[in-house]
């Protein structure tokens, strides 16, 4: 029995060791924290968010054990790394979200051409007509009782 349980323990490592993808993290780099747990009273708990952040690597206690801070925020996390996921934002991108393109950005940047600005303003029309065609429901005919025909004056 004991030598049914090495090979079996064996082989299931083996298995483990072909199928993991190791993942290097350094210092300062991004990264998604997995959060299984959904606030308590939540409906609908299987359209919860599971991932939080980003967050950013501190340092490492130990090669499994690391130590996170969320980005823009205080808040300090001690988390294993194998609920880590990288993350492929810039750190430059999340904490200045004010370098974002915009809508107004790109009609300044097409004001050289009037031609594509134009294209820019009727895009967003088509966009307003397309909203406010799916916004109306259609108005639905509501039947007499069949019961009351001869009763209702038309």
């Amino acid at each position: 029995m004991r030598e049914n349980t090495q090979s079996t323990s064996k082989t299931q490592k083996q298995y483990y060791d072909n199928r993991r993808k190791p993942i290097k993290f350094a210092e300062n780099q991004l990264v998604w924290l997995y959060w299984p747990k959904p606030p308590v009273r939540i409906r609908f708990k299987k359209l919860q968010r599971l991932w939080t952040g980003p967050w950013k690597i501190l340092s490492f206690k130990s090669p499994l054990v690391i130590e996170l801070q969320k980005v823009g925020k205080h808040r300090k996390q001690i988390v294993h790394v194998d609920r880590l996921a990288p993350c492929n934002t810039p750190i430059d991108a999340v904490e200045s979200p004010s370098s974002a393109t915009t809508v107004e950005n790109v009609e300044n940047l097409s004001d050289s051409s009037p031609h594509e600005s134009s294209h820019v303003e009727s895009h967003s029309e088509s966009q307003a007509a397309d909203e406010s065609s799916v916004n109306q429901r259609p108005v639905r005919y509501k039947r007499r009782p069949k019961a009351l025909e001869p009763y209702i004056l038309t």
